[in-house]
């Protein structure tokens, strides 16, 4: 097993205590490590990012029975099916084909009963993006605290910082990709400070590096509706983490105040 790296973080970051944690999605990226509380109180996800991955949405709407509503402009059905025709022709790699047959059928099923808006999140609307109060209106069948929002939209969430905040009522829990998280830790503590739900979980994604001051640039946060232990989260990674990257080794962060 390759030795864990090491890795330094703010105290803010540091997760508050649960026994409630369960992993959806597969193994290794795509998964993430959530409150069972605030899945079982959901009756909407709403997934801001799939790209090929929507283990992690299956899995949710499985346990939840709930309907899901994706933004991604860079998937479809049509995009799935012109890659797996043309992968049809490489007779040297059988492999490649069969995993594009894969990802046809399945977005397809999945997608056929669940809703996938080809655009991308922002903090405005426009031809091919929406922003986060349009995303919020097109979830209006719900009411408070029912919804649990993924965000997964490659450095873009920044741009929607506020208005996650302004719409948290809504909201049983979050799962939040952060990208290049040592450029933006200003930006983070002010959203934590101001978002009311708990920070319940945080997996390093190494597929990140690790600056040279040591801070991890990509990292997975859990947070909750629901309430959390007043002690911190000690062990790192935790049993339910995965690498993002099987062949690398997991990172192990400590936190500073």
């Amino acid at each position: 097993m390759p030795e864990l790296q090491k890795a330094s973080l703010p105290e803010f970051l540091h997760p508050h205590r649960i026994n409630t944690l369960v992993r959806l999605g597969r193994d290794n990226d795509g998964g993430y490590v959530v409150d069972q509380r605030s899945v079982d109180a959901s009756k909407l996800l709403v997934g801001l990012g799939i790209n090929d991955d929507w283990s992690f949405e299956e899995d949710f709407a499985r346990a939840t029975g709930a309907p899901v509503l994706a933004f991604d402009p860079t998937v479809g059905l049509l995009k799935f099916r012109n890659t797996m025709i043309k992968s049809a022709a490489r007779i040297d790699k059988p492999g490649i084909f069969a995993r594009n047959l894969r990802l046809y059928r399945s977005y397809k099923q999945f997608f056929g009963k669940h809703s996938h808006v080809m655009k991308y999140v922002s903090d405005r609307d426009s031809a091919n993006s929406a922003s986060f109060d349009t995303v919020m209106a097109m979830a209006r069948q719900t009411s408070d605290a029912d919804i649990f929002l993924k965000v997964d939209i490659e450095g873009s969430e920044y741009r929607v910082f506020e208005d996650i905040v302004a719409h948290a009522a809504r909201f049983s829990g979050m799962a939040l990709e952060l990208h290049d998280v040592d450029l933006h830790m200003p930006k983070i503590e002010a959203f934590i400070s101001a978002f009311p739900l708990n920070l319940c979980h945080l997996h390093v994604n190494n597929y990140g590096t690790i600056s040279r001051h040591g801070v991890p640039t990509v990292l997975e946060l859990s947070f909750t509706r629901f309430e959390v232990e007043a002690e911190t989260v000690a062990q790192f990674p935790g049993v339910l983490d995965m690498p993002n990257d099987a062949n690398g080794g997991d990172i192990a962060p400590h936190f500073v105040g």
